[in-house]
């Protein structure tokens, strides 16, 4: 948190920009909480670039429209940002913007350190109403393409849970079917879930998430991309497991685990499809 002298909130956005060189920092102006965010593009590995762009070729080419584009920059999230106000959806609201950042305002705090201060059960109740969130969301039309915890904003408000998305910097709307957006962003949320999850209880839990999404929102079209997900990408990753446990590295373990859960929930009979 930046204390910024007063005058307009220009003024101290710019105070703001000027005496730290993050991306992202919040300040306080007018005992209000706001985000400053530089419009800077994030960096993608052309590598990376490239590795995407040829597994979607090879597994999903039936829901790819176009070619695989790395994030966009601050201007492109305020038009998309705008566009999800006017159709309801919680996102922060553009405060100002100025030539080189845009300013938003203060939300809450994400999802992550929401969870920090919960007990497990408490975990578990509030990362099921997260879901249901992002179910509700996509049902609507909607992907996000970044619904990792860090990206939503939770607050409580009379015993009721509150959720604001953030970060909408991937340009991927007009390259990808609709489908294949959603599940993109339900395994992300999938993988920060059975993260908080003990490892011997995660196979269940992420069962129990994967049913609770599906009775919710589902479709021929998300089980036939979960099914190229189940024999290509998965298969090959679940075939270097004993490799991924001499790492013990919890991110890979948790990838492994969300493998498993993708795996386990292309089997699941039909009639948890609605």
């Amino acid at each position: 948190m930046i204390g910024v002298p007063e005058g307009s909130l220009q003024q101290a956005a710019e105070a703001t920009l000027q005496a730290s060189s993050s991306r992202v920092i919040q300040f306080d102006w007018q005992a209000q909480h706001y985000i400053v965010k530089r419009h800077a593009s994030k960096a993608r590995s052309r590598l990376k670039h490239l590795f995407h762009s040829f597994l979607n070729w090879l597994f999903f080419r039936p829901y790819v429209t176009g070619n695989v584009q790395s994030p966009a920059d601050g201007r492109f999230e305020i038009t998309r940002i705008r566009a999800l106000r006017a159709a309801g959806i919680q996102v922060p609201e553009v405060a100002l913007e100025l030539p080189e950042a845009v300013v938003y305002q203060y939300c809450g705090v994400h999802l992550r350190q929401f969870l920090s201060a919960k007990t497990s059960s408490e975990q578990k109740n509030i990362i099921s109403a997260a879901l249901d969130d992002l179910a509700n969301f996509h049902r609507a039309g909607q992907w996000h393409g970044g619904a990792q915890f860090r990206n939503l904003i939770v607050r409580e408000e009379q015993a009721k849970l509150l959720f604001c998305r953030i970060d909408f910097e991937e340009d991927l709307g007009g390259h990808f079917a609709l489908p294949l957006l959603q599940i993109f962003d339900l395994c992300l949320f999938l993988l920060d879930a059975l993260s908080c999850v003990a490892p011997n209880e995660r196979e269940q839990a992420g069962l129990d998430w994967m049913q609770q999404y599906q009775k919710q929102h589902w479709s021929a079209e998300h089980q036939d991309i979960v099914r190229r997900l189940a024999r290509g990408p998965v298969r090959f990753a679940l075939m270097l497991r004993p490799l991924a446990k001499m790492l013990k590295r919890p991110e890979i373990n948790q990838a492994m685990d969300l493998s498993l859960l993708i795996k386990h929930s292309h089997l699941l009979p039909a009639k948890h499809f609605s």
